[in-house]
């Protein structure tokens, strides 16, 4: 019977949640820039894609001052705040950073429902701006360009890589959020002791996922592909899988890095290891991050790098599927010191084509 009435509202939850929040249409001014290059698309969906990474971009002599957003609600909303993130937050491999490069917003029109309007100022920064709406009843918010700070290579096209939207949560959905609280705590409350010695039991065994094991693997052999069409590279070693247990003899070796690789022309040695993540993950700055290992393993890396006299690099594939990952990273270990790594400090990094064959560039892995 509890269970039931757990699940009853969870559901009520979603469904409140997905109805009111999820759908809305979007206008802008003008028809997005269209890149010569295949690799941008500037799209005002882009706006609202979840990825700071991608952008709306248009073009016109006055540095987009004059254009708008509007968006536009089926139903009205409880709209707390809206989080606007300035230019275009990627890092391109011909041009670099392309945040400076093209025009971004420095003050805007703000109007709710077609009448109460006031300007915000937006400062030159990649994190996120808030812009405070605090009304309960909004269907229509407009921003409107009245002030640039100019790009110094393309000062004409102006860039807002998203807009996030941040609802009031209405009081009826506060109070059965507390109800299923009340529902899980308590029980668990009562039970800590059987949950605790439970949690102790796991953690005593084994806690090999084999649904991850086979994803990393597959994304494994993606890697030693490319590695393998390389003329500049031969694969020297292909590590053991410390996961693909020698009947319980531990072979200190298998705890290496995935490849070591030699460069044929100056026999220069690589360490590489492959990490494949379908997703990211927000921290608690609410900030895109890359999950790619543990403290332990990043510290076992470090070691080895370090006992053999062997630079490493850590290959990433993030979304798609692990045999053809959307997007792929050759991070320096140096420059992966912690857990998580953000998504915008990743970007250089990123392998364009993501397939193309690994080179030696001023003695570093590319």
């Amino acid at each position: 019977m509890k269970k039931s009435i757990v699940l009853t509202i969870i559901v009520l939850l979603c469904v409140s949640c997905s109805n009111s929040h999820s759908i809305y249409e979007l206008k802008t001014s003008s028809h997005q820039l269209i890149s010569q290059l295949e690799r941008f698309s500037y799209d005002k969906y882009n706006l609202i894609d979840n990825k700071i990474y991608t952008s709306w971009q248009v073009r016109n002599k006055n540095n987009g001052i004059g254009e708008w957003i509007e968006i536009r609600f089926n139903a009205e909303q409880s709209i707390d705040k809206l989080k606007l993130y300035n230019g275009f937050q990627y890092i391109d491999n011909e041009f670099g950073d392309l945040y400076y490069l093209n025009s971004r917003a420095k003050r805007i029109k703000v109007c709710i429902n077609g009448f109460k309007c006031y300007d915000q100022y937006i400062p030159d920064t990649k994190e996120p701006v808030t812009i405070n709406i605090d009304e309960p009843n909004v269907k229509l918010i407009k921003l409107t360009i009245l002030e640039v700070y100019k790009g110094a290579r393309w000062d004409e096209d102006l860039a807002i890589s998203e807009i996030k939207i941040v609802y009031n949560k209405p009081f009826y959905l506060i109070f059965m959020y507390g109800i299923v609280l009340l529902l899980i705590i308590v029980p668990c409350y009562i039970k800590r002791k059987e949950i605790v010695n439970a949690i102790a039991s796991i953690l005593k065994k084994d806690d090999f996922n084999h649904k991850t094991y086979e994803k990393g693997k597959e994304f494994e052999y993606f890697i030693a592909e490319i590695l393998n069409k390389s003329k500049e590279f031969e694969i020297e070693r292909w590590t053991y899988d410390i996961n693909n247990k020698r009947k319980g003899i531990y072979i200190k070796s298998d705890a290496n890095p995935d490849f070591m690789i030699t460069h044929k022309k100056s026999n220069k040695k690589f360490f590489v290891t492959c990490k494949y993540r379908s997703k990211t993950l927000k921290n608690i700055e609410n900030q895109d991050v890359v999950n790619w290992a543990s403290q332990k393993q990043i510290q076992r890396y470090n070691d080895i790098a370090k006992r053999e006299n062997i630079e490493t690099y850590i290959v990433i594939g993030l979304m798609g599927i692990p045999s053809n990952p959307e997007y792929v990273f050759c991070v320096p270990l140096s420059e992966a010191k912690y857990t998580d790594i953000y998504l915008n400090k990743l970007q250089k990094y990123v392998r364009i084509p993501k397939d193309k064959a690994f080179t030696l560039q001023s003695g570093k892995l590319k």
